[in-house]
């Protein structure tokens, strides 16, 4: 995760924290309001990602899993720029609920946000917007 995003919740800044997705899984579900793969669409999406927490001020704690879970509402545009309607571009925005889930991908995981004497502060609430870029076969 960029430090960007890490230091936008003020407990985190300049704390010393990195983020990196180690694995995740996601269901997504859509729909559209005119027709399917077009225009206008809302959607769900469920989401784990087991994470990997370290903090430069605990140096010798060099990975620390923790597995997050999202429900993510979202809505969208899909939009074909060319004639061929292969190519997409799909911006979209939305809001999702994060937490910690008590469970594990591996034995190693620790389902917390704790390194050391240092506690990473998950926001419950985030909003989101993305643009994907696409091709349909």
């Amino acid at each position: 995760m960029p430090t960007f995003l890490i230091n936008a919740d003020s407990k985190n800044k300049n704390q010393g924290w990195h983020y990196k997705i180690n694995q995740g899984f996601g269901l997504e579900g859509e729909y559209y309001f005119e027709k399917v793969n077009y225009k206008w669409f809302i959607g769900l999406q469920l989401i784990t990602n087991e994470i990997n927490l370290t903090n430069d001020n605990v140096p010798e704690v060099t990975k620390h899993r923790t597995n997050i879970g999202m429900v993510v509402i979202n809505a969208g545009y899909k939009w074909y720029p060319f004639k061929k309607e292969h190519l997409y571009l799909k911006p979209c925005t939305g809001v999702g609920y994060t937490g910690i889930i008590k469970g594990a991908f591996s034995s190693e995981v620790i389902p917390n946000t704790t390194v050391g004497n240092y506690t990473y502060h998950i926001q419950k609430i985030s909003p989101f917007a993305t643009i994907h870029i696409g091709y349909r076969f």
